[in-house]
């Protein structure tokens, strides 16, 4: 059920995918009674599986770490608080459900898990694997291949909203599963983040900071008719006061709520025009800048010139940030970044 080949694979989103489908079979053949439930009632199908026990937690919610649901492999016990909004409680469940499944299974625990361990990704792929698990329960696919029938946006994360009983946050979960990198928010219409998730690129920023260009686009989309789309503004903030620029942004706003799906916009900063000729700027760190007619050599695996000074090419590489193992950005890594934007 689990492959455990190689830690890199775990970082795709096919693998994440096909993955939680496999939980959620697991789930139908070991707990029948549970999975008839778990799309419309979580709370039922909790209750259908043997040694699992749920509290409800009836303290304050921590507004610096507003966790409304946690697992104890030991006990078996989901804990999870009440929101007063039956669907994302319904998400949460459904959440702590998948890390209950895992905790139970023998290849994952004792063939993936080492392997993620070494790798430093254990939290980050098991997070994105029961968020997996949670929407796609919630969400069944002929709707959700409804929904993005004309690509993944901002529009399509609310038709999921307004289509089925699946939370504002289960919706853009889905996004994330789709093929092709993205980020998606849920937040307010001056900015203030409730959920940012990434499957790559761009980076997802932490839930505290403020992003300027959701209050910017939440008024166009406001004054207009409801959505708009854009490009860069003031980019993504993050907690290290860094900024990316280079993002597509495709807003939709419902009331109070403002649904974001982000794209890396694609530049090719190599290439810059003079008004006589082309030059190239050399990203393999050294930073050299030369003609075409200076690079004799080309790369025979990326078919792009060699720089004249490092030999280096556009060849990729991948190198992943040393703290979180999101995949940097070729020019980062070029340039010897071992950290992302959000970590440094």
């Amino acid at each position: 059920m689990f492959e455990a080949d190689d830690a890199d694979r775990w970082r795709t989103t096919k693998r994440i995918v096909t993955t939680a489908r496999h939980l959620i079979a697991e789930l139908q053949q070991r707990h029948p009674d549970a999975y008839a439930f778990a799309a419309t009632d979580p709370h039922a199908a909790l209750a259908q599986i043997p040694h699992l026990t749920v509290v409800r937690d009836n303290t304050a919610r921590n507004a610096i770490c507003p966790i409304d649901g946690t697992y104890n492999a030991v006990t078996a016990t989901i804990r999870y608080r009440e929101t007063g909004n039956p669907a994302r409680d319904h998400f949460t469940l459904l959440h702590e459900l998948g890390h209950h499944l895992l905790a139970i299974n023998d290849d994952w625990n004792y063939d993936v898990v080492p392997l993620l361990h070494r790798a430093k990704l254990t939290t980050h792929v098991e997070e994105r694997l029961v968020n997996a698990f949670a929407s796609l329960i919630l969400i069944p696919d002929e709707q959700a291949n409804l929904a993005f029938r004309r690509g993944v946006s901002a529009s399509a994360a609310l038709d999921l909203y307004l289509t089925t009983n699946a939370s504002a946050t289960a919706c853009l979960a889905r996004c994330l599963l789709e093929p092709g990198h993205r980020m998606v928010l849920l937040a307010t219409g001056h900015g203030h983040v409730w959920y940012a998730q990434s499957n790559g690129e761009p980076y997802a920023p932490s839930a505290d900071v403020e992003q300027p260009s959701i209050a910017h686009g939440a008024h166009r989309a406001i004054t207009g008719d409801g959505a708009t789309k854009f490009s860069g503004h003031e980019g993504i903030h993050y907690r290290s006061g860094k900024t990316n620029p280079n993002v597509t942004w495709d807003i939709r706003v419902h009331d109070t709520l403002v649904f974001a799906v982000v794209e890396p916009t694609l530049i090719d900063t190599r290439v810059s025009a003079s008004p006589t000729t082309w030059t190239l700027t050399c990203l393999a760190a050294c930073g050299e800048t030369f003609t075409a007619d200076d690079a004799a050599e080309t790369c025979r695996t990326c078919g792009e010139r060699r720089c004249p000074r490092c030999h280096g090419c556009e060849c990729r590489n991948e190198t992943h940030c040393s703290n979180c193992t999101i995949a940097l950005p070729t020019a980062s890594a070029r340039a010897g970044k071992t950290l992302c934007d959000e970590c440094e």
